[in-house]
């Protein structure tokens, strides 16, 4: 198990992580849902993999049902189904 968050640059993100001294266990690269990713370690040894979604991706089209607050919400996608 592990914790995703996702990002709006994961390049961006990387570095400032870098440069406050953060191990980036796994360098930026495509997944085969199209989305970029990298994984770092929390302090507890949790792994927390961080995700910038591609436009094409399956996650994509989840994440562009919105919430009033802005936040995506898929059971309000499902319900629209």
């Amino acid at each position: 198990m592990h914790l995703c968050l996702r990002v709006d640059d994961l390049h961006a993100t990387v570095e400032t992580l870098e440069q406050q001294g953060v191990p980036i266990d796994v360098q930026p690269k495509v997944g085969l849902d199209r989305n970029w990713q990298a994984w770092v370690t929390d302090p507890d040894g949790n792994a927390v993999e961080l995700m910038q979604l591609d436009e094409t991706s399956p996650q994509r089209r989840v994440a562009r049902v919105k919430r009033p607050t802005g936040r995506s919400d898929a059971r309000a996608d499902a319900q629209r189904s």
